[in-house]
């Protein structure tokens, strides 16, 4: 059978199970959907085929393969959309915005069946995989393929399929004792529904708090006590002030909460929160990550600027011309200037600025 139209392929990145490229996973697992991650490989491990032309792999869809030389198989995991191709000498550097997860079933049987058929499906497509047993692997690890539209897809928010995605990968030696963690979603007053992700950022208000909540988890715990140890969240003082920062990850699994209040920042201004984590915390302590998520402050609604530019608009028309009105000139004026104070400044600045010992605007 002749192969496929090139536009109709799809990319491969193949991530072997062995230090340190392993970690990769665990980052790319952690973010949501819409988010930023990123790849680089040397132009040795990217198909002949595709090295003069590297570039036209910016816009295809992308999927992330973990390869598992000891048990010489491949987990398919998770689809993203490459945004950056950029050669750097004898390197490519990728960036991709994340997207679904790969599926696969709960029962143990069946996820490792999907695990073999799945390792067959791409081998028939590409000789040289799953690449030979116990070793590394001397052929691309980048490359073209139409063997993952077949797979089944489910959204990343979903907490079930994720958990199957990571047991998935956790087959592989390597993962055994590593944690990793989940960001569910950051909430703010509406405790249902996570905060919008838009242009690769959560969108936020300024003089809000937010909850942030995070899913830790040993897949293939160790054969001691998991020894507990904390989760911190970092962020600029300035933009971000982290009320609950730091929480006690305890045993194999956990739900952990951040409380964190955005300050008084300007609409469009962006900032970011980090999770710095250590995925092998409970055996060796030396691996190092960090989860990156950026923030937004959302501008206001169309109706909000409606109703401020009206408000500023009859402000202005009390000051100058008083006599519009059916009150005396003085107190019209002054009437006036308040309301004219308080749309350009906002009522809870300007209450806080009369009264500061008092939290004006504090919970929205």
């Amino acid at each position: 059978m002749p192969p496929p139209h090139p536009q109709s392929d799809h990319a491969c990145f193949i991530i072997h199970a062995h230090r340190p490229y392993c970690f990769d996973l665990n980052e790319a697992l952690a973010l949501p959907s819409g988010l930023r991650y990123r790849n680089r490989f040397d132009l040795q491990w990217v198909t002949p085929a595709l090295r003069d032309e590297i570039t036209e792999l910016d816009g295809r869809p992308v999927l992330l393969i973990m390869r598992d030389p000891d048990n010489n198989r491949l987990v398919p995991v998770r689809w993203g959309k490459i945004v950056t191709v950029l050669p750097v000498g004898k390197v490519v550097f990728f960036e991709y915005i994340l997207d679904d997860l790969v599926q696969y079933s709960t029962p143990v049987n069946v996820r490792n069946q999907e695990i073999i058929a799945r390792t067959t499906t791409f081998a028939e497509q590409h000789p040289w995989l799953p690449g030979p047993r116990g070793e590394p692997m001397e052929a691309p690890s980048v490359f073209l393929s139409t063997a993952g539209y077949g797979l089944p897809k489910v959204s990343a928010s979903d907490l079930t399929a994720w958990g199957n995605a990571v047991a998935a990968v956790a087959t592989a030696p390597v993962y055994s004792g590593i944690e990793f963690l989940k960001i569910v979603g950051l909430y703010g007053s509406d405790r249902a529904r996570s905060r919008p992700i838009v242009r690769e950022s959560y969108l936020v208000r300024p003089n809000t708090v937010y909850t942030l909540r995070v899913w830790q988890q040993i897949p293939e715990p160790p054969d001691i006590v998991v020894p507990s140890h904390a989760v911190e969240v970092k962020t600029f003082a300035d933009h971000v002030i982290a009320l609950r920062y730091r929480q006690q990850a305890v045993g194999k699994y956990d739900m952990l909460t951040f409380v964190l209040r955005v300050l008084a920042l300007n609409r469009g201004e962006r900032t970011a929160i980090e999770i710095p984590h250590i995925p092998d915390e409970a055996t060796e302590g030396r691996a190092s990550i960090s989860i990156y998520l950026p923030l937004t402050i959302s501008a206001p609604s169309p109706v909000r600027l409606a109703v401020t530019a009206a408000l500023l608009l009859i402000s202005l028309t009390v000051m100058f011309f008083p006599g519009l009105t059916h009150l005396h000139a003085d107190l019209a004026r002054n009437i006036g200037t308040i309301l004219f104070v308080l749309t350009i400044a906002g009522p809870s600045r300007t209450l806080t600025s009369l009264w500061p010992a008092w939290p004006w605007g504090q919970f929205k």
